[in-house]
Protein backbone atom coordinates (compact mmCIF):
# COMPACT_ATOMS: atom_id res chain seq x y z
CA UNK A 1 0.00 0.00 0.00
CA UNK A 2 1.45 3.13 -1.11
CA UNK A 3 1.12 6.46 1.18
CA UNK A 4 2.31 8.70 -1.22
CA UNK A 5 -0.08 11.04 -3.52
CA UNK A 6 0.91 13.11 -6.62
CA UNK A 7 -1.77 15.57 -6.29
CA UNK A 8 -1.58 15.90 -2.61
CA UNK A 9 -5.50 15.00 -2.47
CA UNK A 10 -6.37 11.80 -1.12
CA UNK A 11 -7.41 9.44 2.00
CA UNK A 12 -6.35 10.07 5.46
CA UNK A 13 -2.88 8.90 6.51
CA UNK A 14 -2.05 10.17 2.95
CA UNK A 15 0.86 12.49 2.28
CA UNK A 16 2.97 14.15 -0.75
CA UNK A 17 6.48 15.00 -0.41
CA UNK A 18 9.24 17.13 -2.05
CA UNK A 19 13.08 16.99 -2.80
CA UNK A 20 14.75 19.86 -1.33
CA UNK A 21 14.87 22.23 -4.61
CA UNK A 22 10.89 22.23 -4.92
CA UNK A 23 8.91 25.37 -3.97
CA UNK A 24 6.28 23.57 -1.93
CA UNK A 25 6.39 21.82 1.76
CA UNK A 26 5.46 18.23 2.59
CA UNK A 27 2.36 17.84 4.74
CA UNK A 28 3.06 14.21 6.48
CA UNK A 29 0.83 12.88 8.37
CA UNK A 30 2.68 9.59 9.53
CA UNK A 31 5.34 8.56 11.82
CA UNK A 32 6.21 5.32 11.44
CA UNK A 33 9.47 4.10 9.02
CA UNK A 34 9.14 4.91 5.38
CA UNK A 35 10.91 3.37 2.34
CA UNK A 36 11.13 3.71 -1.08
CA UNK A 37 12.22 2.21 -4.10
CA UNK A 38 15.63 2.63 -6.37
CA UNK A 39 17.00 1.31 -9.23
CA UNK A 40 18.84 1.92 -12.32
CA UNK A 41 17.31 2.64 -15.43
CA UNK A 42 17.73 -0.13 -17.98
CA UNK A 43 18.69 1.74 -21.41
CA UNK A 44 20.92 4.43 -20.08
CA UNK A 45 21.84 3.56 -16.29
CA UNK A 46 20.01 6.97 -14.75
CA UNK A 47 18.92 6.43 -11.14
CA UNK A 48 15.24 6.01 -11.25
CA UNK A 49 12.81 5.87 -8.22
CA UNK A 50 9.40 3.49 -8.03
CA UNK A 51 6.49 6.13 -8.41
CA UNK A 52 3.87 3.62 -7.93
CA UNK A 53 1.18 1.56 -10.65
CA UNK A 54 4.09 0.18 -12.52
CA UNK A 55 5.95 3.35 -13.15
CA UNK A 56 9.47 4.77 -12.78
CA UNK A 57 10.37 8.47 -12.52
CA UNK A 58 13.73 10.27 -12.79
CA UNK A 59 12.75 12.48 -9.72
CA UNK A 60 13.36 11.73 -5.98
CA UNK A 61 9.99 13.59 -5.30
CA UNK A 62 8.05 11.76 -7.63
CA UNK A 63 8.47 8.26 -5.16
CA UNK A 64 6.27 5.73 -3.66
CA UNK A 65 6.67 5.86 -0.04
CA UNK A 66 5.10 3.13 2.46
CA UNK A 67 5.94 1.83 5.81
CA UNK A 68 6.60 -1.98 4.07
CA UNK A 69 9.53 -1.99 1.73
CA UNK A 70 9.39 -5.40 1.03
CA UNK A 71 5.42 -5.07 -0.20
CA UNK A 72 6.73 -2.38 -2.27
CA UNK A 73 9.36 -3.44 -3.56
CA UNK A 74 7.29 -6.89 -4.64
CA UNK A 75 4.79 -4.55 -6.72
CA UNK A 76 7.62 -2.57 -8.22
CA UNK A 77 9.16 -6.20 -9.50
CA UNK A 78 5.78 -7.04 -10.73
CA UNK A 79 5.45 -4.61 -13.84
CA UNK A 80 5.12 -6.57 -17.24
CA UNK A 81 8.86 -7.58 -18.90
CA UNK A 82 10.52 -6.06 -20.40
CA UNK A 83 11.13 -4.28 -16.72
CA UNK A 84 12.55 -0.69 -16.97
CA UNK A 85 14.47 -1.03 -14.01
CA UNK A 86 17.49 -3.20 -13.00
CA UNK A 87 18.92 -3.65 -9.25
CA UNK A 88 15.65 -2.45 -7.55
CA UNK A 89 16.45 -2.32 -4.36
CA UNK A 90 14.40 -0.55 -0.80
CA UNK A 91 15.69 2.68 0.86
CA UNK A 92 14.58 4.05 4.11
CA UNK A 93 13.83 7.69 3.96
CA UNK A 94 13.11 9.72 6.83
CA UNK A 95 10.69 12.74 7.51
CA UNK A 96 12.51 15.98 9.08
CA UNK A 97 10.76 19.30 9.15
CA UNK A 98 8.16 18.29 6.76
CA UNK A 99 10.99 16.96 4.11
CA UNK A 100 11.26 13.61 3.11
CA UNK A 101 15.07 12.30 2.23
CA UNK A 102 16.53 9.20 1.51
CA UNK A 103 18.74 8.00 4.69
CA UNK A 104 22.49 7.84 4.19
CA UNK A 105 24.93 9.28 2.23
CA UNK A 106 24.95 7.35 -0.53
CA UNK A 107 21.41 7.48 -0.98
CA UNK A 108 21.17 11.47 -1.13
CA UNK A 109 23.87 11.66 -3.66
CA UNK A 110 21.63 9.18 -5.89
CA UNK A 111 18.59 11.78 -5.05
CA UNK A 112 20.05 14.83 -5.10
CA UNK A 113 23.53 14.85 -7.09
CA UNK A 114 27.18 15.35 -5.73
CA UNK A 115 27.95 17.23 -2.42
CA UNK A 116 29.44 20.50 -2.30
Amino acid sequence: MVYRTATGAGLPGQFTIRAPNESEPSAVTTETKLYAITASRLRDGAVIYFAGKQTWSVKFADSAIAPDGDALLAEAAAGPPPLEAVGAYVIEVTQAEGIIRPVGLREEIRAFGPTA
